[in-house]
């Protein structure tokens, strides 16, 4: 299945039916493949990443963070396997909160932090596992990707090493809830319709939808209030921060 009838199915379930004028963002949208997609579904579809080139792609800013486009420009944000990559939250979704429309929604897909094979080294448990002798332990066994062909295994251990500390955040369902709770209204896990529709079969199997939610894929929604209330933005960020520090001086983790 391609993903952008994915998103718009999902997001119907959910009660927001994309139409032609809708206006939809991919963030870290790659080189444009869904972009593209929704294109030629119609649809007013943009994109942005770091280093986004071409028709209807444009970079996002480092210095400071900035996405590329003005207050409230979008109905829908979407992205595929990008929140794994985020290494600040609360300044992606900052901006993600600017550029929606009030009573704007997002749709994000990422990889579980439970994940069997971390997806981008295909290294089992390194969402969690990370230190040197695990990695080097699978880079010997022979696991590579495919940017490692003829690199020794020490060679791939250290890449592996950093990209996964550098690149990766792979975060607990409690970490995600409270980083986007501090932006946005209605947020929630939403992998039971994602499974509907991609595995329409595994979907019936009653424990199913919590297995891929923890082993497979996160996919959050979440909607922007329809009167953006800073001093509420502000409330629910120092409650937010109350919780963490009333959660670790009781020595409870929190994934």
């Amino acid at each position: 299945m391609e993903l952008f009838p994915l998103y718009a199915k999902i997001l119907t379930d959910l009660g927001l039916v994309l139409e032609q004028n809708t206006a939809v963002l991919d963030f870290g949208c790659g080189e444009g493949e869904l972009v593209r997609e929704g294109r030629a579904a119609g649809f007013q579809m943009f994109g942005c990443d770091f280093d986004a080139q071409g028709p209807n792609l444009s970079p996002i800013s480092t210095q400071p963070y900035r996405l590329p486009y003005p207050d409230s420009s979008f109905d829908v944000v979407v992205s595929n396997q990008v929140f794994e990559h985020v290494m600040d939250y609360d300044s992606a979704l900052a901006e993600l909160s600017r550029i929606l429309k009030p009573d704007g929604s997002f749709l994000h897909m990422f990889p579980a932090r439970a994940r069997f094979i971390e997806p981008h080294v295909f290294v089992p448990g390194a969402t969690v596992l990370r230190n040197r002798p695990w990695l080097l332990l699978w880079a010997l066994l022979g696991v590579r990707n495919q940017f490692q062909a003829g690199k020794s295994a020490i060679e791939r251990m250290r890449l592996n090493h950093g990209y996964l500390l550098e690149h990766t955040n792979y975060m607990g369902k409690r970490a995600l809830v409270r980083h986007f709770r501090r932006h946005f209204a209605d947020v929630r896990f939403v992998e039971a319709l994602c499974l509907r529709h991609r595995h329409p079969t595994f979907a019936r199997v009653p424990f199913m939808p919590r297995v891929y939610s923890a082993l497979q894929m996160r996919v959050v929604f979440g909607r922007l209030p329809t009167a953006v209330n800073p001093g509420a933005a502000v409330e629910r960020a120092r409650c937010a921060t109350i919780d963490d520090a009333h959660a670790h001086a009781h020595g409870r983790a929190v994934s």
